[in-house]
């Protein structure tokens, strides 16, 4: 969370801190930033949620925290994932380390297990669609390997010009 100022400075400090190597890991469910935001955020602001919104909860728990802010504010998601968040390419044994650090192998030679991967990808994104269309929300999608600048410049520009409608 950034404390609006306006001022290159701020704007500075906000793109440098993104793009630092993290030193710790910390895990802020959505559900939490969504609730941090919605107390912290002034009437009237525009929010970006900047995330790979791969903890939307089924039965979205958050969908209250997200709709009091949408309330009160102008929100737009940006989904930032990589091509393997999608489906995995079938490599061998992987380890994966859990929420909990918790630790699981999964062989990606069985196309089962890739399936099934794919299966939750999918309805994960069904949910987010559910959830920002249900709301009004605008969401910009982006990957690892998007011209970051050049396709958020674009869609931010795609999304003020259907504003303005």
């Amino acid at each position: 969370y950034f404390d609006p100022r306006r001022s290159r400075q701020s704007f500075s400090l906000l793109l440098k801190r993104l793009s630092d190597p993290v030193e710790k890991q910390y895990a802020v469910s959505l559900k939490e930033a969504f609730k941090h935001v919605g107390q912290a955020a002034q009437t009237g602001s525009l929010v970006y949620i900047i995330s790979d919104f791969m903890q939307l909860d089924s039965d979205l728990q958050q969908r209250a925290d997200i709709d009091h802010l949408v309330k009160r504010c102008d929100v737009v998601f940006i989904a930032i994932n990589d091509v393997a968040d999608q489906m995995i390419f079938p490599m061998g044994n992987l380890a994966f380390c859990g929420r909990n650090e918790e630790k699981f192998h999964v062989d990606t030679l069985h196309e089962v297990g890739r399936e099934t991967y794919g299966k939750q990808w999918n309805e994960n994104r069904e949910r987010l669609y559910a959830l920002a269309s249900g709301l009004k929300i605008p969401l910009i999608e982006l990957t690892t390997q998007s011209n970051i600048r050049k396709d958020l410049v674009l869609e931010l520009k795609r999304l003020a010009a259907r504003k303005r409608r």
